[in-house]
């Protein structure tokens, strides 16, 4: 049985792993998408910054996003590390389960992203459309980003 009170985000009451709506994880992905972009086109260094707050938008040290990326805060799911019983991520959990997000931005970066355009362009969108496959169809949800990490999103 899992021990619910090492949890810090979830409601003591529940029983168990409930797999988040998919249609609200996309739309907290698109809330998520918009922020990146529009950090994204602050010239110069927009590309990095963007990707990395696509990267580590789990794990912002803001205490509003009770360590959720804004879109999963304002749609009300949560992440939960399977392992560690933990309800917070660490900068690298966050890196695991978002790097191929982050790799569709880096597109914008002068000179290096140019160079890898044509790498980005085929693979990015490809990299995106399988997550939001497994997101519908795997039992609880699990992308690869949530496999390689050990996390799970749930509703809050």
């Amino acid at each position: 049985m899992i021990n619910l009170k090492k949890f810090t985000n979830l409601d003591q009451t529940q029983k168990g792993y409930v797999k988040a709506d998919p249609v609200k994880r996309v739309i907290a992905f698109v809330i998520d998408s918009v922020i990146a972009v529009m950090i994204g086109v602050i010239p110069v260094f927009g590309g990095i910054l963007g990707g990395l707050f696509f990267l580590f938008r789990d794990a912002l040290p803001v205490e509003w996003l009770e360590s959720r990326s804004p879109g999963k805060r304002l749609i009300g799911l949560d992440i939960v590390k399977r392992d560690t019983n933990a309800g917070v991520l660490d900068y690298a959990d966050s890196a695991k389960r978002n790097w191929m997000f982050a790799l569709n931005l880096m597109i914008a970066v002068p000179v290096l992203g140019w160079m890898i355009a044509p790498l980005i362009v085929v693979a990015g969108p490809l990299l995106v459309l399988l997550e939001t496959y497994r997101v519908f169809a795997d039992d609880e949800g699990k992308r690869i980003g949530d496999l390689i990490a050990g996390t799970m999103v749930i509703e809050k």
